[in-house]
């Protein structure tokens, strides 16, 4: 029993020695480990000054497209109107070539590549790169709550304005473009076929004044008509109702392509939720020289324990 109780005595008494050893190396060393922290610690702080001067001022706005399902005159016109996919946008060359007119964007391009002439994919990435859409979710993260644009070109405001102006301004020439080629694709169409059915109406109407004619004058009553008619002749009113049916169906389209047509806010598909606003983002600085702080003193210990170790190890032996 004696001898464990020693035994544990010792062990505890080589552990204080151990702690007490390690204390004295690093104080022993203090110097070494303050250098190590400080130089590392200096060159965070170096590369935090260097991370803000380089850092990209962000801009962006916020809006939403309009939904033209809920138009009065739409419901009525009931158009076939292609969905507009707002990620798709720049699939199109011709939106590509939008913002290489601008001639600024243009000179930016230039500048970032070097002179080097880019082809329709890498202007696209380009772009893509330079302002990007972002989709904000509601809360259930089922529908679209808005979109923002957010711009990522280096300590050029005005030109992210302009271009977050631009790109917006093709969208909403976008969206508005589908729906004016749904109009003018649908509109003879439904005229045409209103007017058919308008004058077989009428035709049908007349033929049914003739009948009436050729009958005796105690019949005249309209129910009676309808009755004798749907015995004698009944293809003639299932038609006439065929007819009535599609002439007001193609009747109303008629009243809200018009309408349509006449609509002021037709080629206005955007709804503006924000100004042009600068992108607030937490500043890494902090971090980084905290980091820089703590690598340094890990370094500084970590020399500390390797030059005491070198300097106790006998290499001849």
């Amino acid at each position: 029993m004696s001898t464990e109780i020693l035994k544990n005595e010792v062990r505890k008494y080589e552990n204080q020695i151990d702690l007490v050893d390690l204390i004295k190396i690093l104080l022993k060393n203090k110097g070494l480990i303050l250098l190590t922290a400080a130089i590392i610690t200096l060159m965070s702080v170096g590369g935090a000054f260097y991370i803000k001067a380089n850092k990209i001022e962000k801009f962006g706005q916020n809006f939403k497209l309009i939904d033209f399902n809920d138009s009065y005159y739409n419901k009525k016109a009931d158009l076939t109107i292609k969905k507009f996919i707002i990620e798709d946008i720049l699939l199109k060359n011709e939106v590509v070539d939008e913002f290489y007119k601008n001639e600024e964007f243009n000179k930016y391009s230039q500048t970032k590549n070097k002179d080097k002439i880019l082809n329709e994919d890498e202007k696209r990435e380009f772009i893509n790169n330079s302002i990007k859409i972002n989709k904000v979710m509601d809360e259930g993260k089922k529908e679209i709550k808005y979109y923002s644009l957010i711009s990522n070109i280096k300590a050029n405001k005005g030109l992210s304005e302009k271009l977050i102006a631009l790109y917006i301004d093709i969208i909403n020439k976008e969206k508005a473009a589908i729906i004016i080629n749904a109009i003018d694709t649908e509109d003879d169409f439904i005229i045409q076929k209103r007017n058919l059915y308008e004058k077989k109406v009428k035709e049908g109407e007349k033929n049914i004044a003739e009948i009436i004619k050729q009958q005796p004058v105690s019949i005249l009553e309209n129910q009676e008509i309808i009755s004798m008619l749907s015995i004698t002749n009944p293809s003639l009113l299932q038609e006439m109702d065929s007819d009535k049916a599609l002439y007001e169906k193609y009747y109303d389209q008629a009243v809200g392509i018009e309408g349509l047509k006449e609509d002021k806010n037709l080629n206005q598909q955007i709804e503006k939720l924000s100004s042009i606003y600068k992108v607030e983002e937490k500043s890494k600085s902090m971090m980084i020289v905290a980091m820089g702080l703590i690598l340094g003193l890990f370094l500084g210990i970590f020399a500390a324990f390797m030059k005491e170790f070198f300097e106790n190890v006998d290499f001849k032996n």
